[in-house]
């Protein structure tokens, strides 16, 4: 079979003498092509990129980075092959939508080869100092931040750590010396373990064991408020003594067990199923999602608990459930995919109104989602999860969202405020996307965050500061409030501002969709609505020192 391999010469375009000639197979996607780039330029490839045919910078028939939010194609999902590309064609590649380094793809030649050929650099002109303007504190820690990345398949993790670790032992300090000597034996023999055994689940972080306590007395354990809410929805009538709510319950499960899926997502029906075959890696990957585990602790299926190490204890009910779950008969990874579109739509947009939601997410499937489906599979069981899931505003319009009812109220009335007309369209990919990495859409945050670590030190702190901010943003306010909000909390953590800061701080207030403008950024809603709410920037910087 043939392949076809593209050389392509990649100049930075402030200074054309400096560039890269490579070697790439026709089937790389872009998404890849990014990273033999900036390895090509000893970048680091943590930020976002953009690639245009037209060579402009935010095209909006682009291919962006998988979870940029920025609209156009996936690089992702495209190959070089199909950008019909001739020879002396160029393209822009433009990375980093902060320090925005831009650099001209010319396709030199593209000849057929017999075999598929692995990326190169052939020749290498100039180098480029991506940080070049960082004070010695921020190069120290960027040294640290990317010393374990991409490093070769055989490296010996361990051996490096020591080899960082062990010189900066004070002297004669024999009993840290000892802990940490400890500590990297128990990861090595961490590593060596199969990932498909049962001592994964033995390891020093938690525990996967059986459960001395029955789902009946775990229900028990639980408030009875919340056990009053799984009565409701099973529609089984409330015993007068409180007491008795857990044994309601098993009376239900015991004698109709599969109606215990009536009330999971299908996300936690596919989780059990990993469980159940003992499928560790699956495992593994559901602890990492959050609402699966918690769904099956709220039925008392799965103890969770956290002493010396977190552990996890499976009740017998839990294995009785696999013969019920071999006689569901529906299409699971189909409604788990619906799940996740209107759960990625809640958190874009926020707020909205009901009797749109499900036209927005029968736009986003191949497949027509009736009423009736839509209902049962989707609003009944996300509003039972999550309560503050349908709420109505004063006026008695309806609505789906993901805020409390105070934060709504804001929201809309950001809205009402500055006219914002329609909803954002996004990519179907990118609204699962944005639920598989478990991670919230923002151009901005991950440099934020660089800014902040030489300042701050504890990445728990730069995630709480970030994560009040994107709060902040996802309500969609005005600059004045955004502004007061950082300074408190920079008083309050003694960070001093820095033009650098400031600059960054202005471009995620402008480019971070909003759920006050619909999915919206500041600039996106002004240029689409024609709209007059950026004038509030003028020729003036967001902030002033």
């Amino acid at each position: 079979m043939q392949e076809m391999k593209y050389t392509l010469k990649v100049s930075y375009k402030q200074q054309k003498e400096i560039f890269r000639i490579i070697e790439v197979s026709g089937g790389t996607k872009l998404d890849h092509l990014h990273k033999i780039i900036t390895n090509a330029f000893d970048f680091d490839d943590e930020h976002l990129y953009m690639f245009s045919l037209k060579r402009k910078k935010y095209d909006s028939d682009g291919y962006y980075a998988p979870g940029s939010g920025a609209g156009g194609h996936s690089a992702a999902r495209t190959r070089l092959n199909e950008l019909g590309l001739k020879p002396r064609n160029k393209i822009l590649f433009l990375y980093d939508f902060g320090d925005e380094w831009e650099f001209d793809v010319l396709v030199s030649k593209i000849t057929e080869v017999d075999k598929k050929i692995s990326s190169q650099v052939i020749e290498s002109q100039g180098q480029l100092e991506q940080y070049e303007d960082w004070d010695d504190e921020d190069e120290d820690w960027e040294d640290e931040y990317d010393l374990l990345e991409d490093l070769p398949e055989d490296c010996d993790v361990v051996d490096l750590l020591r080899e960082m670790i062990e010189p900066r032992i004070p002297e004669g300090d024999e009993d840290l010396a000892a802990d940490i000597s400890a500590w990297l034996d128990g990861l090595q023999s961490f590593l060596n373990m199969p990932v498909d055994t049962n001592a994964l689940y033995q390891a020093d972080f938690y525990q996967v064991e059986r459960s001395e306590l029955s789902q009946e007395e775990l229900l028990a354990q639980d408030d009875s408020e919340k056990l009053a809410l799984l009565l409701d929805a099973m529609n089984i009538q409330r015993p007068e003594d409180q007491g008795f709510y857990a044994k309601a319950l098993m009376k239900q499960f015991r004698c109709q067990p599969d109606s215990i899926f009536d009330l999971l997502m299908a996300e936690d029906i596919l989780f059990l199923q990993e469980l159940l075959n003992k499928d560790y890696h699956g495992f593994m990957i559901g602890l990492e999602i959050r609402n699966p585990v918690w769904h099956l602790h709220a039925l008392g299926l799965l103890n969770i608990g956290i002493e010396d190490i977190c552990f996890f204890e499976l009740t017998d009910e839990l294995d009785a459930l696999a013969e019920a779950l071999a006689r569901i008969d529906r299409d699971l990874e189909k409604e788990c995919e619906l799940e996740q579109i209107s759960q990625a739509l809640i958190n874009l947009y926020q707020v909205i109104e009901s009797n749109r939601f499900r036209q927005m997410v029968s736009d986003l499937v191949d497949w027509e989602v009736t009423d009736d489906y839509f209902e049962n599979f989707v609003i009944r069981k996300l509003s039972f999860w999550n309560q503050d899931f349908y709420q109505q505003d004063q006026a008695g319009n309806s609505y789906f969202t993901c805020c409390s009812a105070e934060t709504m109220a804001e929201v809309l009335a950001n809205r009402e405020k500055y006219k914002v007309r329609d909803y954002k369209k996004f990519d179907p990919q990118y609204c699962l996307e944005l639920i598989r990495d478990g991670k919230e859409v923002s151009i901005w945050c991950t440099r934020l965050k660089r800014e902040l670590k030489p300042k701050v030190g504890d990445i728990f702190e730069i995630e709480e500061i970030v994560s009040d901010l994107e709060d902040l943003l996802r309500i969609g306010g005005d600059q004045e409030v955004f502004l007061n909000q950082v300074m408190e909390k920079f008083d309050e953590m003694n960070i001093s501002m820095t033009q650098k800061l400031m600059d960054t701080l202005r471009k995620m207030y402008e480019n971070y969709p909003s759920g006050g403008l619909k999915g919206h950024n500041w600039h996106d809603n002004s240029r689409d609505n024609g709209s007059d709410q950026l004038s509030m920037f003028g020729d003036q910087p967001l902030f002033s020192i």
